[in-house]
């Protein structure tokens, strides 16, 4: 037995060996540059056989005119990716390999309707929210705009990923909470709330992680990534992920309940525990609908591999151990822990500050003063 696991694993080596003597050769053979491109002139679409799911593949002569930098040039292929229509705006895949050109499309060009979906997006906030709506969409853009030109590049040179993403996320929840709520008993409150519950599940994440031997390159996306970046902890930037995900979830509930005990302080609830349990029959009302919103959007982002896996006839703890299922589980788990977790700690503190703070609640502070 051991000496055919000697043997197995020399095998597997080797295999692996190859495979990336391969890609590495192919590689070299070929490089590719993406460019966009309008469609001006479409063939008819000709049908070919249906595959496993009842979808059909097709093929389709595609001419385009291709923009590269300050010239253009029209080329013509063969699209067997999406059907397109004349006037279409796409990007090619332009290939070079051995001396040879190739045409694909690389995807279609949805620059402008997602333009346009953020200009709605930003009015209806501006519109309903107010000035806390504006300050609410300013934090965003400021949030993404740190993941992408600090927390990527910190990641990409090969630092820790878990190390760095807690950090820049916790100074992220602290300017976003600041930012759109107000330096306020209740902002404190919340933000206390969220960096324990964040710590308290960042360490049952770890854990699991770990239980579950997750190499953090259960999709496509990871895997190129691990392979042009050996430099990155793949586990670790997965484990980053689940934890700043549940960041912005753990932030509403969080915000909600200091908000519930500020208004019943400014009602006239009197004392810390009746303060406490009126603020909580709300929170678990909160939490049950957060869970489901939380498993709910994970289930739905993960329709086709759903479908996908139900079209092969596989034990259930087979599909359920494949690592792509696996982290979705760990996922909506996690967070829904996180949630469940925030709301009696942030209640606590709010119940608390209210105790000795009475900048959120005049009206009742002016009741005892009157006394």
């Amino acid at each position: 037995m051991t000496m055919w696991h000697g043997l197995r694993f020399i095998g597997n080596i080797s295999f692996y060996v190859l495979v990336f003597l391969f890609t590495a050769q192919f590689v070299q053979a070929q490089s590719s540059t993406i460019l966009p491109a309008k469609v001006i002139g479409a063939g008819d679409i000709v049908s070919q056989e249906t595959n496993g799911l009842g979808k059909g593949s097709f093929t389709q002569d595609v001419i385009a005119r291709i923009k590269d930098g300050d010239t253009t040039r029209v080329v013509s292929f063969s699209n067997d990716f999406t059907p397109l229509k004349k006037d279409d705006h796409i990007y090619l895949r332009v290939t070079h390999d051995s001396g040879e050109i190739f045409y694909s499309v690389y995807d279609v060009d949805r620059r402008w309707p997602l333009v346009a979906l953020g200009i709605i997006f930003a009015t209806v906030i501006v519109i309903f929210g107010g000035r806390s709506g504006l300050r609410s969409l300013l934090s965003l853009v400021v949030s993404i705009a740190v993941i992408i030109y600090i927390l990527m590049p910190i990641i990409a040179s090969g630092r820790s990923p878990l190390l760095w993403g807690m950090t820049i996320a916790i100074a992220l929840l602290a300017f976003v909470m600041g930012a759109t709520h107000g330096l306020r008993p209740k902002t404190y409150a919340a933000f206390l709330g969220t960096s324990i519950a964040v710590a308290i599940t960042g360490a049952l994440a770890v854990v699991i992680t770990r239980m579950m031997m997750f190499s953090g390159i259960g999709t496509e996306d990871a895997f190129f990534l691990s392979a042009s970046r050996e430099s990155i902890d793949m586990a670790s930037l997965l484990l980053t992920g689940i934890i700043i995900g549940m960041i912005g979830v753990l932030d509403d509930v969080a915000i909600t309940q200091a908000a519930v005990v500020m208004e019943l302080k400014r009602a006239g609830v009197r004392g810390v525990r009746t303060l406490y349990t009126r603020a909580m029959v709300v929170g678990r009302e909160h939490v049950g609908a957060l869970i489901n919103t939380l498993v709910l959007a994970y289930a739905g982002a993960s329709l086709p591999l759903f479908l996908l896996l139900a079209t092969y006839n596989e034990p259930f703890g087979a599909v359920i151990s494949i690592e792509v299922v696996s982290v979705e589980v760990v996922r909506s788990l996690v967070g829904s822990i996180g949630l469940i977790v925030a709301v009696p700690i942030t209640t606590f503190l709010a119940t608390s500050f209210t105790a000795r703070d009475c900048e959120d609640a005049s009206t009742s502070c002016a009741h005892k003063h009157k006394h």
